[in-house]
């Protein structure tokens, strides 16, 4: 009976001990399942912040360079005639023109007898289409001074032909294509008007699908806006480059429902240890597609297109700060996003470089907000052919 006990005895030992190995077998294979899970979510985190950025740069390398192809080039085939004589069945006078631009054409215009005359240029900018003076117009094709306006003095139009060519020294379609807000040689237009080559380092624009969670849409950091401040087609008065921006607005237009967070980033803890640390946290879920600024609770103002007194204020040349969408319609969400100082002044916030005569740099940046709710970057830049 002993012996029996001792072999019973035995087989117990043994399966415990199978137990034992197959508890600590259990442990490393649940070890090795979680890290490859976190491998794998790991991988897909660092392809989806790829393809993002690669999207963003394809999207601002295709505006940019549609602005700068949109032109005719440098044409200075005409200018406006400063010895124009109008003369009536009472009245006469000289005066002189010069040339604006709204609503997508160019034309000159003066004043006579407190009335403003407008001239209107062909396509071509080779001679002038008509002019209009009081509500009444005139041919000016078929002759300089052949009819009169239908105004109550019957006036006429007149002026010296020869004094028309190329002497003002400007585009004459104020669209030149040479990526600057001027024209030529850094020559401003009349009325602070800025040449549409710049727009696309002043907007970013791009599309979201419905549900894929919170998506970055704006980053600015030293390394971006060092893109932005070495980029000498920035150099103008008449917009500031974002690192100069302590008191800004943002401008949003989307076109469907969203929610918006805004996180402000601790930037020492960027550059030092490259570590996303958020300082202050903003959201405002489920809006309904807007326009207009961003607001101190996340919302965006629709408050008549004006200024509400509560825009959340970005202090760019001392914090970092992103900005994230989530598309909650079942459509494809469109948006574009611009900066302002308070002054109205734009700015510009695209990572584009493209100073140099030949190649385009942009910094593309993104962050994904993992299941944890941690902040995930990537960085780099990509280089194009203009």
């Amino acid at each position: 009976m002993k012996q029996g006990k001792d072999i019973i005895g035995s087989v117990l030992i043994y399966t415990l001990f199978l137990v034992n190995i197959a508890l600590v077998m259990a442990v490393v294979i649940l070890n090795i399942g979680n890290e490859i899970f976190n491998n794998v979510e790991y991988q897909n985190i660092i392809r989806n912040l790829s393809w993002n950025i690669a999207y963003k740069q394809k999207l601002a390398f295709k505006y940019l360079k549609s602005l700068n192809g949109n032109g005719s080039g440098e044409v200075d085939n005409i200018s406006c005639p400063t010895l124009i004589t109008m003369s009536g069945t009472t009245s006469s006078g000289v005066i002189s023109s010069s040339i604006f631009y709204s609503w997508g054409i160019s034309y000159c215009s003066g004043t006579y007898m407190g009335n403003d005359i407008f001239l209107y240029f062909k396509e071509d900018f080779s001679w002038f289409t008509w002019a209009t003076y009081q509500t009444s117009y005139v041919n000016l094709l078929s002759g300089i001074g052949q009819t009169p306006f239908s105004d109550s003095d019957t006036t006429l139009i007149s002026f010296n032909p020869n004094d028309l060519q190329g002497i003002d020294n400007l585009d004459d379609d104020f669209n030149n294509d040479d990526y600057k807000v001027t024209w030529g040689s850094w020559v401003y237009y009349p009325s602070n008007y800025e040449d549409d080559d710049i727009l696309g380092r002043k907007v970013i624009y791009s599309y979201i699908s419905p549900w894929i969670w919170y998506t970055n849409i704006f980053w600015n950091n030293t390394k971006m806006m060092n893109i932005i401040k070495n980029n000498t087609n920035n150099n103008d008065p008449l917009n500031l480059k974002i690192a100069d921006v302590g008191t800004g607005v943002l401008y949003l237009d989307i076109n469907k429902s969203f929610s918006l967070q805004l996180v402000k980033f601790d930037r020492s803890a960027f550059e030092d240890f490259w570590e996303l640390h958020p300082l202050q946290l903003i959201e405002k879920i489920n809006q309904w597609a807007t326009i207009w600024y961003v607001q101190n609770d996340g919302s965006i103002s629709t408050w008549w297109l004006e200024k509400t007194g509560n825009e959340y204020i970005f202090d760019f040349k001392n914090n970092d700060y992103a900005l994230f969408l989530l598309n909650y319609s079942t459509w494809t969400l469109f948006f574009n996003l611009k900066g302002y100082t308070d002054f109205w002044t734009g700015i510009y916030i695209n990572p584009i470089d493209d100073s140099n005569f030949q190649l385009i740099k942009f910094l593309g940046s993104d962050i994904i907000i993992d299941s944890e709710k941690r902040y995930l970057y990537d960085q780099f830049e990509i280089v194009s052919a203009k």
